[in-house]
């Protein structure tokens, strides 16, 4: 089995897009207070785009239509396809299945937690659990 000190750590990697790079398509919101787009991502472009292209459009389009943080939650997986949705689900399931969702979901702080961990879950490529 190979050691994880033989591969090159993740931040060392080129960036695999640029300016010129044709983005993926987006996911489309509508609510009462507008519409909002945010690009859907997979994990092709690496995890540089999910946290400066997916996480804040994403962040910005819940805060302007006015979701609630439980509405946040469950909207993001439209956001994820591919090994980041599966993640994802794991994630949920994996952490946070056995708790009240209302009561779970209404504290703010939660939200930047369990996107942590499917970054966590994605770069380790192994299931965590908290």
């Amino acid at each position: 089995m190979a050691s994880i000190f033989e591969r090159e750590p993740i931040f060392a990697y080129d960036r695999p897009w640029d300016d010129e790079t044709k983005l993926p398509e987006k996911f489309k919101f509508s609510g009462t207070s507008g519409k909002a787009e945010v690009h859907v991502d997979s994990g092709s472009l690496g995890m540089e785009f999910f946290y400066q292209k997916t996480l804040p459009d994403f962040i910005q389009a819940a805060t302007k239509l006015n979701w609630s943080w439980a509405e946040t939650v469950s909207e993001f997986e439209n956001v994820l396809e591919g090994p980041y949705r599966t993640a994802w689900r794991e994630v949920l399931k994996d952490n946070f299945s056995h708790f009240n969702g209302i009561v779970f979901f209404s504290h703010v702080g939660n939200f930047p937690r369990i996107w942590r961990l499917l970054m966590c879950r994605q770069s380790c490529g192994k299931r965590i659990f908290i």
